[in-house]
């Protein structure tokens, strides 16, 4: 443990180290006083070491590259489907509705009234 008033490492049955005793003893404190005790930043935690990925061999490494092209390859033909059937539904939209008129009816009549 670590001393509560100095931070210094304790036997694990004491609250204070030996040094912190003695001057407290010099200064007792009634039993029902409230005591402050100082802010001491937490001790910093150890750094913990990563364990490294072992290198890979040649033929490890082609493994794994031919299996992203196989998956980025299924990606890219799904999407190619995907959009081809997008165009395909445009197409079908904008030819089965036409804007031209109907032959023979692309003029007005404007017949003048009679008052």
């Amino acid at each position: 443990m670590f001393c509560l008033k100095c931070g210094r490492e304790t036997s694990d049955a004491q609250v204070f180290c030996d040094t912190c005793l003695q001057m407290m003893e010099q200064f007792p404190v009634k039993p029902d006083a409230a005591v402050h005790l100082p802010h001491r930043p937490l001790p910093l935690p150890e750094k913990k070491q990563t364990a490294r990925k072992r290198a890979q061999s040649p033929e490890e490494q082609v493994i794994q590259l031919r299996k992203l092209v196989r998956r980025l390859s299924l990606v890219l033909a799904i999407l190619t489907l995907v959009l081809g059937m997008a165009a395909a539904m445009l197409l079908e939209t904008h030819f089965d509705n036409p804007v031209t008129p109907p032959v023979g009816r692309n003029y007005t009549i404007n017949t003048p009234r009679n008052p």
